[in-house]
This record gives C-alpha cells, sequence and structure tokens, in this order.
C-alpha cells in the first residue's frame, strides 16, 4: 500500500463499515472537518484530498511569524544537523547572566518528534555564549513563542543584534511509553548503583563480574525473582 493510500485509509476509518463493510461517500459533506492521521481535524472535504495533503505535510516543520521580522529556520548547508534560529530583538546579555531572547515564531513539528535547542559552537568557543538547560526540550504540542535560554559565561557583555543567528535547533524522533510499577527486583547490571563518578576517569579496564560503584561482587543471571517465577509442572511417573 502507497503513502497516500495509507492516510486515505487512516483518513477515512471513521467512516468506514468495517472490513466487510462499504465506505459511504454521503458521509463526506463538503467542508466537513475529520480526523485524519496527524491528530488535528483536516478542512479538507474529500478523503483523497486529506491523504495527499497529510502525506504531504507529515515530514515538514510548520512555522508561523507571530511578529514582523522574524526569521524563518534554515539549515546552513545539506549536511546540517541542526537549523539556525535568529533574534528577533535587540538584547544585551551580561557576564554571568541569563536572559530569554524571543524569535518571534510558532512551531508545529511532525507526530512523534521534538525539538531540541541547543549552543552555537562559534557563539560558546568565541564569546562562552551557551544555553543553561542544553539541550532545551520543545514539546510536540507547544504552540506559543519559540524563546531561547542564553547565558554569558564570558567576561565581556555580548551584545544580539535582530537577525543575530543564536542557537541550533534539532529534529528529533521522540515517543512516549507506558510506566509500569515493579514489586520485584529490577535485573542486575555490571555497574550496579554506581552513579556520579563511579567510572573514573582512568582507561583502564575494570574488572569482570565487579559493579563500578562500589566494586562489590555482582552476580550475571537471568533468573527471574521468585514473585515473577512461573509455577513449573508435576511430571508423572
Amino acid at each position: 500500500m502507497g503513502q497516500h493510500a495509507r492516510f486515505a485509509a487512516a483518513c477515512t476509518r471513521r467512516y468506514y463499515g468495517g472490513a466487510e463493510g462499504g465506505f459511504d461517500y454521503g458521509a463526506l459533506d463538503v467542508g466537513e472537518f475529520h480526523e485524519c492521521t496527524l491528530q488535528h481535524f483536516c478542512p479538507i472535504d474529500k478523503w483523497w484530498l486529506c491523504a495527499l495533503y497529510c502525506g504531504m505535510n507529515q515530514e515538514k516543520v510548520l512555522f508561523k511569524k507571530m511578529r514582523a521580522g522574524a526569521i524563518i529556520p534554515k539549515y546552513a548547508t545539506p549536511g546540517s544537523s541542526g537549523m539556525d534560529l535568529c533574534a528577533i530583538e535587540h538584547a544585551t546579555i551580561n557576564p554571568g547572566e541569563i536572559k530569554l531572547i524571543p524569535t518571534g515564531l510558532q512551531m508545529e513539528l511532525p507526530p512523534n518528534t521534538e525539538a531540541q535547542i541547543r549552543p552555537r559552537s562559534g557563539l560558546a568557543m568565541k564569546s562562552g555564549i551557551t544555553i543553561p538547560n542544553s539541550p532545551g526540550t520543545i514539546d510536540n504540542d507547544y504552540r506559543g513563542d519559540i524563546g531561547i535560554l542564553l547565558q554569558n559565561l564570558g567576561k565581556e557583555p555580548f551584545n544580539i543584534k535582530p537577525g543575530d543567528r543564536i542557537a541550533q535547533m534539532v529534529i528529533v524522533e521522540c515517543r512516549q511509553y507506558d510506566v509500569t510499577e515493579v514489586i520485584y527486583d529490577l535485573s542486575q547490571t555490571e555497574r550496579g548503583a554506581g552513579g556520579f563518578g563511579s567510572t573514573g576517569v582512568s582507561n583502564k579496564p575494570r574488572p569482570n563480574g565487579f559493579a563500578l560503584g562500589n566494586l562489590s561482587p555482582t552476580p550475571h543471571t537471568t533468573e527471574l525473582p521468585s514473585q515473577a517465577r512461573l509455577p513449573q509442572k508435576e511430571e508423572k511417573n
């Protein structure tokens, strides 16, 4: 099944009479909004046009200018991982200061993705400008102004002009998972409970069978805890 056909099947699911039923063309009145695979209400009145529209926009990042002078992000080179974000107003960040810099843009991401905001290496190296919560996350359902949180780790004030490229944005796949509480012990690992600094800075190999955190023996086993073991069948003589 082609991409557009898959979208068409999904877009018409609520009008379809089941696997053995027929498609109800009368259910699609002109101008009717129907639920489609992009999880919004599509204003296209014909299901095949909706399929084409949704298929064309599935992998696109949509931007809307909230203020005059806002600059739509773009990739600097064909091989760039992140697209450049530009400031929309003048600002000065003093040494040690953290400031929120607006871009004047709204954004709609493709389904099952997030946007990560990262520092620009040139600004970090030359002026000590970084992002304190890097990488910052923009959730898929956020529709507000994209603001960039910048911090000046340098020794001089940093001046920003409208149109300056101040950060980069990387679009990555992101999914949600079922959260489950368990009453049995979790699986054992070589690291164990070793946390901050437990691996040290040396590149020397660690002894096998020891947790990195406290160098205590950690058994390697796939045996399930007693609460999770399946009952054994009794053998008949």
